[in-house]
């Protein structure tokens, strides 16, 4: 994830890491509780956070990056990079 301020002229580099199986979950927080879920289910979940299908995109291996520039207005729609070498 690769985010770029348009008047400050900074940027950010987001790493997402997957993970797999079941194992201890981390606490609740102030978004709410975290739960374990079949990928069809999260998928169709409502009240996901904005920009977690473009999120998504990179674990399933169907976007290599994602793009945004931002200010205090708010955030441009994330663009997604393909994979290096695929012509999808």
């Amino acid at each position: 994830m690769h985010w770029a301020h348009r008047e400050r002229k900074e940027r950010y580099l987001v790493m997402l890491y997957r993970a797999e199986g079941e194992g201890e979950l981390l606490p609740a927080t102030a978004e709410g509780e975290n739960v374990w879920m079949p990928l069809a289910e999260f998928c169709a979940a409502e009240g996901k956070s904005p920009a977690m299908d473009e999120y998504l995109s990179c674990f399933l291996g169907d976007t290599g990056e994602l793009f945004a520039e931002y200010d205090d207005g708010g955030t441009d729609t994330l663009v997604r990079q393909q994979l290096f070498g695929t012509n999808s």
